[in-house]
C-alpha cells in the first residue's frame, strides 16, 4: 500500500479498498454462537461435542458454560447420552 502523507492508517486502507473486501465477507460465527446452536438442538449436546465443535478442552467449555449463563441463557443438564456423557441444553422456557 501506497503511503499516502497527511492520512491516519483508516483512511489508508479505506482508499485502498480494504474496507470494501471485508463488507463482502460474512463474518465467522463465535464460538459462543456454535455452542448455543448446538445446545439448541432438542437432545442439546455433550461436553465432547462441544469440545469438537470448538476445538475448546473441557475446563474451556464449562467455563463458556457459566458465561453464558451469567449473560441470561438458561442452560440445564438434560441427563446422560448413550455413553453415559452428560448432555447439555438450553431450558425448554428459554
Amino acid at each position: 500500500m501506497d503511503h499516502l502523507p497527511g492520512l491516519g492508517w483508516w483512511e489508508r486502507l479505506h482508499r485502498a479498498g480494504a474496507m470494501e473486501t471485508e463488507a463482502i465477507m460474512p463474518a465467522s460465527p463465535t464460538k459462543s454462537a456454535t455452542i448455543l446452536k448446538l445446545l439448541g438442538r432438542p437432545k442439546g449436546a455433550s461436553i465432547a461435542q462441544l469440545q469438537k465443535a470448538t476445538d475448546w478442552q473441557a475446563h474451556s467449555i464449562r467455563a463458556a458454560l457459566t458465561g453464558l449463563r451469567k449473560k441470561g441463557h438458561e442452560i440445564e443438564r438434560s441427563g446422560k447420552d448413550g455413553k453415559g456423557a452428560t448432555v447439555y441444553r438450553m431450558a425448554k422456557g428459554a
